[in-house]
């Protein structure tokens, strides 16, 4: 039987990973193999050596690419080469480098290219296989120039959470004029990115349904996506449901009724909207909002270029960043 070294702790944590959860997960078992566990700055990491061999990459690779797996960079067919050639003619070494990197939730980080090539020359291959990495770390490691936000947020509707994220802290001040790339987009790296998008969870809540409205009727999911997470929070943010609603069916709307006129709007012109103006299209958002909450009736939805951009009704800049015991007690 292969030793096993002694656990080791670099910084003590308040818990561990869970080892059944991560051997089902990767379809290995620490028994049979020489592992540590570490904790650095409070993420509990296993490290451990493996023979991967082509039915293990495929499995893992497979996880990786599978419905509701986290998102990764796409698989670059030229780069699995120069991998296999150099696996072919003898020229792979064990290396430091050779690690592949799975989050907590089993899902891979690093090393997607390197088991492409395993699973083509099929032969095994000796790694160093870490679990336990904060997704979000793959930022800073790769400086945005291998992994966009959207790349290291999980789900299918990663890129309209970072874009969305963009938005929001541009239209709500958290960003100095250098840092925008319009009046209502910032400029930021993959690292700031996320940041935005942590400080905005709100975000999150209404994706599926703002998406449901762009298949729908075209407006804009990162414009829309925005102005909801400022309305949730006011005091309107209980409107949000029967807005998405009235947007995404149509069903028993008055003719004045903004909403309607959103929706047309969108419907007949949404290719000069999404191609033109960021800042028109996001005004004509708040403002058919701001009209909905206020019970206004409307007669034509337009913007003149004084209104831009249009302030979501009831919010404040003070409420732009959430504090550490708002998340807590959300």
């Amino acid at each position: 039987m292969t030793p096993k070294p002694s656990n080791l702790s670099l910084r003590p944590g308040n818990t561990s990973v869970n080892k059944v959860d991560m051997q089902h997960k990767l379809g290995i078992y620490l028994e049979d193999l020489q592992w540590s566990e570490f904790v650095i700055d409070g993420h509990h990491i296993v490290s451990m050596v493996v023979f991967v061999t082509p039915e293990l990459a495929r499995q893992w690779l497979r996880r990786n690419h599978s419905e509701g797996a986290k998102k990764n960079r796409k698989l670059s067919i030229p780069k699995t080469r120069q991998w296999l050639k150099l696996m072919r003619e003898g020229m792979w070494d064990v290396s430091h480098q050779n690690t592949v990197v799975f989050d907590a939730d089993g899902d891979l980080l690093d090393c997607q290219h390197r088991l492409s090539a395993i699973e083509m020359f099929g032969q095994g291959m000796w790694f160093r296989v870490e679990y336990g990495w904060p997704r979000a770390s793959f930022a800073s490691i790769d400086g945005g120039a291998k992994r966009s936000a959207d790349q290291l947020m999980p789900g299918k509707y990663a890129q309209l959470l970072a874009s969305g994220a963009r938005v929001v802290v541009a239209v709500t001040g958290q960003v100095e004029r250098s840092q925008r790339k319009d009046m209502v987009t910032a400029k930021g790296d993959t690292k700031q990115t996320l940041a935005w998008a942590a400080q905005w969870p709100e975000l999150d809540w209404h994706k599926e349904r703002v998406f449901r409205v762009y298949t729908s009727v075209r407006i804009s999911p990162s414009l829309h996506l925005a102005v909801l997470a400022q309305a949730e929070r006011t005091e309107h943010r209980h409107m949000i449901d029967a807005w998405l609603d009235a947007l995404e069916n149509g069903i028993g709307l008055e003719a004045d009724d903004p909403r309607l006129h959103l929706r047309n709007r969108w419907m007949k012109s949404y290719q000069t909207l999404n191609q033109g103006s960021r800042e028109v299209s996001y005004s004509m958002i708040v403002k058919a909002w701001n009209m909905y909450v206020q019970g206004r009736p409307m007669k034509t939805l337009k913007v003149s270029w004084n209104e831009i951009p249009l302030k979501v009704i009831g919010f404040t800049p003070a409420s732009a960043v959430r504090s550490a015991d708002e998340d807590e007690a959300k």
